[in-house]
Order: structure tokens, then sequence, then C-alpha cells
């Protein structure tokens, strides 16, 4: 998304590249679907995706989160306030547990989180334009990707992600 934004392509994604990685996700969970749907996904590991979103709920005043899998970062997410974060949690958290289910990677050590908040600060932030309301900022650093939604001159969403 980011290198199209950055070639004047706006927002869009690879779509043939999305497809084939949800056949591959699919195939690879052993999931039968015509569409190759994420939503066969969904419904089959349902329970899974229940018990996650339970034990993972939004706290009262929580804003953001870093979200590890057996100890290897993969996410950051910070919204503007308690009230924006447990209301956009759930299905952020559903994407980020249907990536786990399966996964096969080996446990690592934890990055800690100030190494990750100190790779966010020192990362080069591009304007691109919104979708909606809003400045929208291209995050590019050092071994992070992302994204950042400013309104009213406040972050309301800041989400980044490890690139090799």
């Amino acid at each position: 998304m980011s290198l199209s934004v950055r070639e004047g392509r706006g927002h869009r994604a690879d779509q043939a590249a999305v497809w084939a990685q949800l056949s591959e996700r699919a195939a690879h969970l052993k999931v039968d679907s015509a569409s190759e749907a994420m939503h066969d996904v969904y419904a089959r590991h349902e329970e899974d995706l229940i018990g996650a979103r339970l034990a993972l709920a939004a706290q009262s005043a929580q804003v953001g989160v870093l979200v590890y899998m057996a100890g290897r970062w993969v996410g950051l997410e910070l919204l503007a306030g308690p009230w924006l974060f447990a209301r956009a949690w759930p299905r952020l958290c559903a994407g980020y547990v249907a990536d786990a289910i399966g996964w096969e990677g080996r446990a690592r050590r934890r990055l800690p989180a100030d190494t990750i908040l100190a790779r966010v600060a020192r990362g080069r932030a591009e304007p691109a334009p919104a979708v909606g309301m809003g400045a929208e900022y291209r995050l590019e650093g050092p071994r992070l990707s992302g994204a950042t939604l400013v309104t009213d001159r406040r972050v309301a969403h800041l989400m980044a992600f490890p690139v090799s």
C-alpha cells in the first residue's frame, strides 16, 4: 500500500497478490473455500477468535498495543484515546489473531518496547493523500513500515509493522 501511495496510484493494493496470499493461507490452514475468502477461515476458527478477543480485550484507559507472536514483534497500533481504541481494537485484534492461527514460527527473544518505539520515532513520515478527513503520513524507518492519520493536529491512528 505504501508503495502504491508513494507512486501516486492511491490506496490500492496489488489485488492479485492479495488473493494469492489469501488462497495460500486458506490452503495452509486446510480450509476449503470456493471463493478463497478469509470469511471461511474465520468461520472455521471461530472459537479461537472468540477466545482471543476475550483474552485480549481492551483495558480501560488503553490507547495502544504492541503485538507479539512467539516473542516476535508483528505490529503496533496507537489510537487517539481509550474510547477510540476500545472501538477499533476488536477488528484489529481479529486480524492479528487470524495471522496467528496456524503460525509455525519459532519463538524469539522479545524485542523491547522502547526499541520498537525508538525505531518509530526515528522513522521518516512522508505526507500522502488521505482517504477521508485528516492528513495521512506513510512511515518508513529502520526495519519498519506503517502509516499515521492526523486530525486536528493529533494522531488519530498510528500503525507500524516490522519489515525485513
